[in-house]
């Protein structure tokens, strides 16, 4: 046979090669694969949770319904034609980026536990404003919570860096939960549903790490502040500057600053990210403009790096009367040209510049969702490579020795 033949009822007939057939099968396939890969193509599979269960990931369970004049309701979005605009298929952590939508999602709960206890419903990212959550309770009746950056962390039910959502025992089953998010933050909604022993267990987990990161940190600073005072080196004062600058950024990025430092000042926690970035750049680069000698070793430079302290104290200024979104926009862009232009005057001192520039490609990630939440930390271990690219020729300079040697005698290598 060299082909397939169709027949058709009123007697005529096509005939298709085989060639023709593959081409068939392959498009088809495309077609299947781009229809998987549509959001909406793809129903959201409830949350089960059953007498084994700890912990899952809401994220790939989510519904998500675009207001994007924020003027729908509750009732709207439950009932009618607008419930028929939710959209699943947004991957395990939905992100848009910044946006002026409101975003509803939604995720249906099924719970089969033979003694039902409360769950917490965390979201992941800190920084969502204002959160309005509804479920309904066994009678049928609507119950509605308000969570978020923007409320006191003494009004949290859970006293935890995210916010959290406490979903009673008596809630129904099985139901529907709605999420309204409003936030001028980076709109992502990657949220976990726990069991509170669960939950509990992986907080101690947690603080654990963090103990071990923010206690090393410390040490760090310590350390160089005492060289700083038998020294007498400014240069040190500047890099103890930037860690603890660093170390703000951080825990004002991750909500341990609103849980320890400042659970009553609502609108300074919505200010501190952007502020600390411009002030951690600056200690950086007023750091390698005296710890390189930029001004009279690379002087092009040295003035690309004085328009970046300026640039840096208008990030400050902006991030305390401006927008949100825009004093983020130019925190990011001023840490990704920070970046660039301290590694080139590195790079003239050093070999080992090279370095600064291979660990580049790590802000490129090619999954797209990960270049979506690309961390911050990304850009600051940059800087840290930076620096540390920059102790060679301090060693150079105080031993009176070659960088050849350096890498001999030091186990200082590429």
């Amino acid at each position: 046979m060299n082909g397939f033949h169709i027949f058709l009822d009123s007697g005529y007939g096509y005939t298709f090669s085989r060639d023709a057939m593959r081409i068939i099968t392959i498009l088809s396939a495309i077609v299947l694969c781009l229809t998987a890969a549509v959001p909406g193509a793809v129903a959201a599979a409830p949350v089960a949770v059953t007498d084994s269960f700890s912990r899952a990931q809401v994220g790939g369970s989510l519904e998500i319904l675009e207001d994007s004049d924020g003027r729908l309701a509750f009732g709207e979005v439950s009932s009618g034609s607008v419930e028929k605009r939710f959209t699943g298929g947004h991957g395990e952590a939905p992100n848009f980026g910044y946006t002026r939508s409101v975003y509803w999602a939604r995720f249906a709960l099924s719970d089969t536990r033979a003694s039902r206890q409360e769950l917490f419903l965390e979201f992941n990212y800190t920084h969502l404003d204002v959160i309005d959550i509804y479920w309904r309770d066994a009678n049928g009746a609507v119950v509605a919570k308000k969570i978020g950056k923007r409320f006191p962390y003494a009004t949290r039910e859970v006293k935890y860096r995210n916010p959290v959502a406490v979903i009673p025992p008596d809630a129904a089953t099985p139901q529907t939960v709605y999420m309204r998010i409003d936030t001028g933050s980076s709109m992502q909604l990657a949220a976990t549903l726990w069991t509170p022993r669960a939950f509990a267990e992986a907080v101690r987990h947690e603080q654990y790490v963090f103990g071990l990161f923010y206690g090393t940190m410390i040490v760090m600073a310590i350390y160089n502040l005492f060289l700083f005072f038998f020294v007498r080196d400014r240069n040190y004062l500047y890099y103890v500057l930037y860690i603890f600058a660093y170390v703000l950024v951080q825990i004002s990025f991750n909500g341990l600053a609103f849980e320890y430092l400042w659970p009553g000042q609502v609108w300074w926690n919505g200010r501190c990210i952007p502020f600390f970035i411009g002030f951690s750049s600056l200690c950086i680069i007023q750091f390698a403009r005296s710890f390189l000698g930029a001004k009279t070793t690379v002087p092009s430079m040295h003035r690309a790096l004085q328009v970046l302290l300026v640039y840096a104290a208008l990030v400050m200024a902006v991030s305390l009367a401006g927008p949100y979104q825009l004093a983020m926009k130019l925190g990011l862009v001023l840490m990704i040209v920070e970046t660039v232009v301290i590694s080139i005057t590195g790079s003239a001192h050093s070999k080992l510049g090279i370095a600064s520039n291979i660990v580049m490609e790590l802000v490129q990630p090619r999954d797209d969702q990960k270049k979506r939440n690309a961390p911050l930390g990304t850009i600051f271990e940059l800087s840290s490579m930076v620096m540390m690219d920059s102790m060679v020729p301090l060693l150079m300079a105080k031993l009176n020795q070659d960088e050849a040697s350096l890498r001999r005698r030091h186990a200082i290598w590429v």
